[in-house]
């Protein structure tokens, strides 16, 4: 019997270290370039103050990131996701094009290192596939081919990361390396809104103390600042009085930055989707929990707009853009938008007009520039059957999401899910790159909680084998 046990715990404990140490592997490298990156900065940092060559800082910077992207794929997700709420705060025409070399350093980087493990296709990803092949198939009765195909490539590249994303981040760890990414720079962009260094290329409209360019719109902006703050959310629930901390600093300064981008749907759902997660993931030990995160919730919510709505936080035009909410829907513009979109559904119900070949395609409707509405905007592009496919995915993933063991992963995937779902209600979101980094995000939550249950399960196979 003794030596039966020993046996047991041996095979245990060697199965325990194999995938400790696994694990372990990635996110020490993603350590290692973290310290790498803060040693380049410095360096930076002390050319640009002493020799004043801006440019030899950037290149220093540019070629260590580029560098240690290719090295380690995680890390140049990392980049990417600390990348995304910036570039919506940046005064660079060009900030479009830097994006997508970040992504594409990330589509590289994942080729060069992909020849480690196994490739991972869930079944709850070909709904996915699907919608992005029926997008892409609509280029041959598109109104506007050129549209569409431009539309169908930056498709490809948000499904590709979602890809990338459950192949590369295989435990908590590395998740939460991406969330804090994420994060901090939310917290960066939340301090460029604060101090009205906001700018889109061309100037424009002045919405409080942040500078739209044309044809721009405050929304972008305020959803990509929210999907930060969910994602610190998060690591608020984790265990650590340095991740509540941080939160609690970065936190409401990244919901003082919407208020003053005017996102009146973000403010909304920076309340309902952590309590929406909260009331979904409430499961035994973490009932007490969740309600107590609803009641901080609706605290923090509350007095953020207390606030800011009393004193000086907002410009007056920003609190009278607050006060007037969009319950009148008509005199926003929104039920008209909606309307132009059925009718393009009754005329195509089947296949729609293209994807991203909505109204404003049309010289008759040249004035409705947006669906302003996910499901509108995918019924009159993609018709019946393409609603039905994109309807598809988020009954897979939430089935998929409701039975996650782990309540925290299963908080995160419902609150970026709701997030999705949420802001696509006013806006057409789908066509945004925090729309599927949202996706991406549920998915990976998911995708962690089976490879622990698998981790768990090997391992209780070899206690039973011996």
């Amino acid at each position: 019997m003794a030596i039966t046990q020993e046996v047991l715990t041996r095979e245990q404990l060697v199965m325990q270290t194999s995938i400790t140490e696994e694990r372990d592997a990635d996110y020490q490298r993603t350590i290692r370039c973290i310290l790498i990156l803060l040693a380049a900065t410095v360096i930076a940092a002390g050319i640009f103050f002493f020799l004043s060559s801006k440019i030899y800082a950037m290149v220093i910077l540019g070629l260590a990131v580029v560098g240690l992207s290719f090295y380690h794929t995680p890390f140049a997700l990392m980049f990417l996701f600390f990348f995304y709420p910036l570039e919506g705060g940046v005064a660079l025409s060009q900030i479009g094009a830097g994006s997508r070399v970040v992504g594409l350093i990330v589509m590289l980087s994942y080729v060069v290192t992909r020849f480690r493990g196994k490739v991972i296709m869930p079944k709850s990803f070909i709904p996915i596939l699907m919608f992005l092949w029926f997008a892409s198939l609509s280029i041959i009765w598109a109104v506007e081919p050129s549209v569409t195909v431009e539309g169908t490539k930056s498709l490809l590249l948000n499904i590709i990361m979602i890809f990338i994303l459950m192949n590369t981040i295989k435990d908590v760890k590395q998740m939460k390396m991406l969330l804090w990414a994420l994060f901090w720079g939310g917290v960066i962009a939340s301090i460029m809104i604060a101090q009205g260094q906001v700018t889109y290329a061309g100037g424009g409209e002045k919405m409080g103390r942040v500078t739209l360019g044309e044809g721009t719109s405050p929304n972008v902006l305020g959803n990509s600042i929210l999907i930060c703050f969910l994602g610190g959310f998060y690591l608020f629930n984790e265990k650590g009085w340095v991740n509540k901390l941080l939160f609690l600093i970065g936190g409401p300064l990244m919901l003082y930055a919407i208020l003053n981008t005017q996102n009146r749907t973000a403010l909304g759902t920076a309340v309902m989707a952590p309590i929406a997660a909260f009331l979904l993931s409430a499961k035994g030990k973490y009932l007490v929990k969740n309600i107590l995160g609803i009641g901080l919730v609706c605290l923090i919510g509350y007095g953020m707009y207390f606030a800011a709505m009393n004193t000086s936080l907002l410009t007056e035009m920003a609190k009278e853009r607050m006060r007037n909410s969009e319950n009148n829907l008509e005199e926003s513009g929104r039920v008209d938008q909606w309307r132009s979109g059925l009718e393009f559904l009754a005329q195509r119900p089947f296949n729609g007009w293209g994807w991203r070949n909505f109204p404003e395609m049309f010289p008759d409707y040249k004035p409705v520039k947006s669906a302003h509405n996910n499901i509108v905007a995918i019924a009159g592009e993609l018709g019946v059957t393409g609603l039905l496919i994109w309807i598809s995915i988020y009954i897979v993933v939430f089935l998929q999401t409701l039975k996650l063991t782990h309540p925290p992963l299963r908080w995160l995937a419902i609150a970026f899910l709701v997030f999705t779902l949420i802001t696509g209600m006013t806006s057409t979101t789908i066509v945004q790159k925090g729309y599927w980094y949202a996706i991406g995000v549920a998915f990976l939550a998911g995708n962690i909680s089976s490879e622990i249950d698998s981790d768990d399960e090997r391992i209780h196979a070899a206690r039973i084998k011996t």
